[in-house]
């Protein structure tokens, strides 16, 4: 029994770096995770919910491809197996994927779980100040 709670811990973990690099994809290595919890909504759901955004064929190459399911990343190969096609067609729709999950109205839901280096964030300054942007450690941060 304690091994299968080994084992469970492992998995979650193991999907929860599969959810990490996805997001790494996506924003660039320079993004470093601040909290699996933004608005009540966790990275796994936040990142289903952009999935499901994408044609079914884009949202498997990726599931499969970073180990969204049960976190055992996939080889170019092992997908196309799967899906039918070539390593090189995987490759073309892992990109375009990719492409569409950065574009802003699909990424927007996803900034919030995120800090990504030397971007800006437009802060209050005190109760009635002005808007300023935050910039610490080439970090931005939230002000309240």
């Amino acid at each position: 029994m304690a091994t299968e709670v080994k084992k469970d811990r492992m998995v979650i973990r193991t999907i929860e770096e599969s959810h990490e690099r996805l997001l790494r994809a996506i924003f660039g290595e320079a993004t470093s995770p601040i909290t699996p919890v933004a608005d009540g909504v966790t990275i796994g759901e936040a990142l289903q919910q952009q999935l499901s955004t994408l044609l079914l064929r884009q949202e498997r190459v990726l599931v499969l491809r970073f180990g969204l399911e049960d976190g055992r990343s996939r080889i170019l190969e092992e997908v196309g197996r799967d899906l039918g096609v070539t390593r090189a067609r995987i490759r073309q729709i892992e990109v375009r994927a990719l492409h569409r999950l950065r574009h802003p109205t699909r990424s927007r839901p996803l900034r919030p779980f995120f800090l990504v280096e030397g971007e800006m964030l437009w802060g209050e300054c005190g109760e009635d100040g002005p808007q300023v942007p935050v910039f610490i450690a080439g970090h931005r941060l939230k002000t309240h």
